[in-house]
């Protein structure tokens, strides 16, 4: 709308005169970057000039000024860009040598990642961030580099898929197409190609001819669940930050699909928000990872941004609109969002390498196989330190191994052909992996690293899909770290996550979830998060206030020895709990869940914490009495609620019934299945009878309930002097499991851990 595009650059003055042959490269930038509704200050240096057009193409080459090499110099110097872009140099260019050496002789100067680019449409691919295309590939670099490839006109003609998909997408009646596992993305992408060529191209213009399509195909990983996966959504949508937030915090599934529904709308910017302009068509790879946990969720109202009920909502309903044009409906039907559950893709365990490669492309492949979905030079940079390549050593490498079609180069990113890099993963050493995820990780997210390091450009590194993707990595060395017994690494890699987590990624409940650490800044995180919901006037989900509860908690913890930091005062979390019982009404469907819930993690806050008010402990556990008596689900209240009720019970039957309960709902809590055990052998019971709560347990089921209930062993044996109940409950159990499991070495080693914590303790009390 060339309405909308003269209100865009109404500001800019009408003439502008430009010395320089490579302002005019950078001024085009600035203009592209104010049409994407982006800022137009550009973090990269541009020095070409604009040559003569294409043929046959809407582009420009990109040719040579003179002075490159002061212009390098004062980018170097001056600190300022995240990159210079330059033209790509024939091997017959006399100045080639020259810039070359230039770029050898500083490279430890070098401040900026250089391009080298020979249009000016791939100078816009290296300059505007976040994409400028209409075609976007979140993590699917073997689909861009197909359809931007000279083969796919020759892949449409042979692949039998792409005409089934025409046919769906014609014959599709609903905003939401799901695919069956015989297709491929692919197949979609070419399809979708196919209709934006021929298929457009049918109608004549004279016909009111529609706009070519725009697509975002996004390929889904485990990182990414709820609100992290929509964040990265929600940029290809354009749609403004501050309605991102408020979406953020929709109450409930129907809120929060109306309010995507409303970005996923907008086809056309406004005078308000010029880059508002969602995808034509979103494809979604391997969505069912977007579910993993969800299916375990037993109050699903506490995940309202969650993947399946928004879809669910779209495919139901009448939220999403079709494109808004109507000839697009021949091919396409009503289809706005397609959907694969599962990628069908099963890797060639009999690949032999590729003929012709020398050992140390080898070595590389394997090297540069840590990356999942693709890399830029700088990123290989860091890792290829290894092999002691850097600067132009690295360039020249990897064009290598692309003259040899091992790795494939599109957009200013490399990949490595999916067959091979699972082939060459699987050659990669433990040892090795766990620093090289480390090294990948750093190269995602430089910022988290002291020392200056090649890597993503700054602008890319804060991208959402890129901080998931360094989260990915040194996830990944932090457990390899641990199986390997690196604590150095372990140490740098949980660092390095650490910061990622509070100062990059998008702050939000499953964000500080992941935090390995709690600390105040962490609780502070939280409390925010809670404001931010307050205040779009839709009620918190009582289960989001317990999460403040549990960061305040940890953090008064952390910090009640030090006299220099005033506690978080008890009585703060004390009015986050009443306030998450009092919301529990706003959530009719799972009210008695979250009261459950609720008053159990209340009444374990108030024993644990010295609270003299016994009347309220004694409401909140009955209250949560009476509604696992009324059949509530039990696994709403915490292991540890089950275990205090018990020990608190001086009669053996009654705590015998909260043990019960404790081993039923949370299986995992060790000492209950301990307690419960010894209470009911004092109570007489055989081990004949004791034995029907332990079907078809495993040895290796039975090791676990004696390490899980070691921590819990040792903190009640300390406490002087501890309740000789409990001990003689203790005891028992201890018995039990020796007469029953006790020829097993596992369960005698962690047997003698018990009683040897036991002596160890008492000799220290009575020294």
């Amino acid at each position: 709308d060339f309405n909308i595009a003269d209100e865009i650059v109404r500001e800019l003055p009408l003439n502008v005169s430009l010395k320089d042959g490579s302002a005019d490269s950078y001024f085009t930038q600035v203009i592209l970057s104010r049409f994407l509704g982006k800022n137009t200050s550009i973090s990269s240096a541009i020095t070409g000039l604009i040559g003569n057009q294409l043929k046959d193409k809407l582009d420009f080459e990109f040719i040579h000024p003179t002075g490159i090499r002061n212009k390098l110099k004062y980018v170097f110097n001056s600190s300022f860009f995240e990159r210079v872009i330059i033209p790509a140099f024939d091997d017959k260019d006399k100045s080639k040598k020259e810039i070359e050496s230039f770029v050898e002789d500083n490279k430890m100067d070098q401040t900026s990642e250089i391009n080298y680019v020979k249009s000016l449409r791939a100078v816009a691919d290296c300059v505007q961030i976040g994409g400028w295309r209409q075609f976007n590939y979140i993590r699917c670099p073997e689909i861009a580099w197909t359809i931007n490839s000279k083969w796919k006109n020759l892949l449409l003609i042979e692949d039998k898929s792409v005409e089934k998909v025409l046919g769906l997408l014609q014959n599709n009646k609903s905003c939401v197409l799901e695919m069956d596992n015989e297709t491929t993305p692919l197949a979609v992408a070419l399809a979708l190609n196919h209709i934006n060529g021929k298929h457009r191209n049918s109608i004549a213009l004279k016909d009111h001819r529609p706009p070519m399509l725009s697509w975002s195909f996004i390929r889904a990983v485990e990182e990414e669940q709820d609100e992290r996966f929509w964040q990265v959504i929600w940029r290809l949508t354009g749609s403004p930050q501050e309605d991102f937030e408020l979406f953020q915090h929709s109450p409930t599934t129907q809120i929060a699909s109306s309010r995507l529904a409303k970005a996923l709308n907008c086809f056309f910017p406004t005078h308000t928000s010029l880059s508002n302009r969602s995808p034509d068509i979103l494809v979604i790879i391997d969505a069912n990872k977007l579910s993993l946990t969800f299916d375990k969720m037993i109050n699903p109202l506490i995940r309202s941004l969650a993947f399946c009920p928004i879809l669910n909502e779209f495919r139901s309903g009448t939220l999403l609109k079709p494109i808004p044009y109507v000839r697009m409906e021949e091919f396409l039907g009503k289809t706005r969002i397609i959907v694969f559950p599962e990628e069908n893709y099963i890797p060639i365990t009999n690949l032999k390498y590729p003929i012709g490669l020398e050992e140390d492309d080898l070595n590389i492949l394997i090297l540069l196989s840590t990356f999942r979905f693709g890399f830029t030079q700088q990123m290989a940079s860091l890792l290829l330190r290894e092999f002691g390549l850097e600067g132009l050593d690295v360039r020249e490498k990897l064009q290598s191994l692309v003259t040899k079609q091992v790795i494939k180069y599109c957009h200013g990113q490399y990949h490595i052909p999916r067959e091979l890099s699972f082939m060459f993963g699987q050659k990669a050493k433990p040892t090795l992996t766990a620093k090289r995820y480390y090294s990948a990780g750093i190269s995602l997210a430089p910022y988290v690293s002291i020392q200056e390091v090649p890597g993503l450009a700054y602008d890319s590194a804060f991208l959402a899909e890129n901080i998931h993707e360094a989260e990915y990595h040194f996830t990944e060395a932090i457990e390899l770290a641990n199986k390997i017994d690196d604590k150095v690494l372990l140490g740098n890699a949980s660092a390095s996550f650490e910061k990622i987590i509070r100062f990059a990624d998008l702050p939000g409940w499953h964000t500080l979830g992941k935090s390995k650490g709690y600390s105040r800044d962490v609780y502070e995180i939280a409390l925010d998060l809670l404001k931010s919901c307050r205040e779009t006037g839709d009620p918190p989900h009582p289960g989001h206030i317990l999460n403040v509860c549990r960061f305040a908690t940890l953090s008064l913890s952390q910090y009640k020895h030090n006299e220099k930091i005033n506690p978080i005062q008890r009585q703060d979390i004390i009015n986050l709990y009443e306030e998450a019982l009092s919301v529990c009404k706003d959530f009719p469907t799972e009210y008695n869940y979250n009261r459950l819930l609720v008053t159990t993690c209340y009444a374990v806050f108030l024993k644990k914490h010295e609270y003299t008010n016994k009347y309220r402990i004694k409401e909140l556990d009955d209250e949560a009495t009476s509604l696992l008596l009324n059949n509530t689900n039990g696994n709403a209240a915490p292991g540890e609620w089950y275990e205090l009720m018990g020990d608190e019970n001086i009669d053996h039957s009654q705590s015998l019934q909260f043990y019960v309960w404790g081993v039923n709902w949370k299986p995992d809590w060790g000492q209950l299945w301990i307690k419960m055990f010894g209470t009911s052998f004092i109570m007489n019971n055989t081990i004949a009878q004791l034995l029907h709560y332990t079907e078809n347990m495993t040895l290796e089921k039975i090791n676990s309930i004696l390490s899980n209930a070691i921590t819990g062993y040792e903190k009640f044996i300390k406490k002087v002097p501890h309740n000789p109940i409990i001990n003689k409950r203790w005891h028992a159990g201890l018995r039990v499991f020796e007469q029953v499991w006790g020829n097993n070495p596992d369960v005698r080693r962690k047997l003698r851990r018990f009683y040897n914590i036991e002596s160890r303790i008492k000799q220290h009390q009575n020294s």
